[in-house]
């Protein structure tokens, strides 16, 4: 819950799911990156949004989950 909110409800929240594009993800995670965040964290933001659009389209909310046409950090050793 706290991942959602901290960092997909405030800057995503305001797009409708249906208007919700790939570019809009990506610039999240690049404001992420951008403020000192861990390519761990990015990950696994991404994967609590992308599990919950992929919900979305199981209900046929949506038409597709936006999250497969994102470009992650590279994982650090």
């Amino acid at each position: 819950y706290d991942m959602m909110r901290l960092y997909i409800r405030e800057p995503l929240g305001h797009i409708k799911l249906a208007d919700l594009k790939a570019i809009h993800i990506q610039k999240v995670y690049g404001e992420m990156q951008n403020n000192g965040y861990s390519p761990r964290r990015i990950r696994y933001a991404h994967s609590v949004l992308s599990s919950a659009l992929k919900k979305a389209v199981e209900l046929d909310i949506l038409p597709r989950n936006v999250c497969k046409f994102v470009q992650l950090p590279k994982q650090v050793r």
